[in-house]
């Protein structure tokens, strides 16, 4: 996954980023077509993606490029 100011990339599927929440070290991305993610302690190589429409939490880290 990719994160822009604007842009949420998934494999192949690109959403708008809509809005953006900042709960202390923590997000709340909120999508054009009404998709949310968090992102809980995100640090500068890792975080903690969680989708709360599906369920599903992943423990992410940063690449490099």
């Amino acid at each position: 996954m990719k994160f822009t100011p604007g842009i949420y990339e998934v494999s192949d599927k690109i959403g708008e980023v809509a809005s953006v929440e900042r709960l202390g070290d923590d997000y709340l991305l909120t999508m054009k077509d009404g998709y949310r993610v968090s992102l809980f302690g995100v640090t500068r190589t890792s975080m903690t993606w969680h989708s709360p429409q599906s369920g599903d939490t992943f423990e992410c880290r940063k690449i490099d490029n």
